[in-house]
């Protein structure tokens, strides 16, 4: 049997006297989708952020493949295949949308998968979200939905394998979440190598729609997993 991609055991943090994360336990194999559904406040973007590095726990283990991860940099984890996306897109806005893929493609993947055109390989991301027209177009002129796309595209360009998504329909309208799902982070999910072989970890407050979650799914309600 495969080692989980991920495994966390125990997972504790707590910011002075508050307890975020409470003892909180999860494993996803190869080719599964975990939800993390919750309220606000209930933990999960602090355990986004223990598992992609923004953030060290105070107590329990992060295995990614069979390896420790706790106390990494969060640059170190994406160079080992950890990609995440953000409630907030965060691209570069004084690059283009070409240039914004080309960073993690460059300085996230080639060290693990080997020498890449990096520009040939943004294209391709590109054309995978219908979005090739706009690859010159600066990253500031992006309308929300637009820049939702970009930011799940971003986190491919790491070519990860495991993805971890928090949020990404935050904000936006049932139909405007569909457009996004199904022209960029579901689409590319399925034509890469995470599909089959990767894994995914996706957040929400309420429900996961448009993307498929998978075999597994777990609620973080006041900081435990249940």
């Amino acid at each position: 049997m495969n080692e989980p991609i991920l495994q966390v055991d125990s997972m504790t943090k707590m910011f002075g006297g508050f307890v975020a994360l409470d003892s909180v336990s999860l494993h996803l194999n190869q080719g599964e989708r975990l939800g993390l559904i919750g309220p606000n406040g209930s933990g999960k973007t602090t355990m986004i952020n223990c598992i992609s590095g923004a953030l060290n726990n105070d107590d329990g283990s992060v295995l990614f493949r069979g390896k420790e991860i706790q106390g990494l940099p969060a640059y170190r984890r994406a160079r080992m295949g950890i990609a995440r996306s953000f409630q907030i897109p965060r691209p570069f806005r004084s690059m283009t949308v070409l240039e914004n893929l080309c960073l993690p493609i460059e300085y996230a993947a080639a060290d693990r998968i080997g020498p890449l055109n990096v520009r040939e390989q943004g294209m391709e991301i590109l054309e995978t979200i219908s979005f090739v027209d706009r690859a010159d177009e600066l990253s500031a002129d992006l309308t929300q939905v637009d820049l939702r796309k970009l930011e799940l595209a971003r986190a491919m360009a790491a070519k990860p394998t495991l993805l971890v998504s928090d949020e990404a329909m935050a904000g936006l309208s049932s139909s405007q979440g569909q457009l996004v799902t199904m022209d960029g982070g579901a689409r590319q999910s399925q034509d890469s190598d995470l599909g089959t072989n990767g894994a995914l970890v996706n957040t929400a407050k309420e429900s996961i729609g448009g993307v498929s979650v998978g075999e597994t799914c777990t609620y973080v309600i006041r900081g435990s997993g249940l």
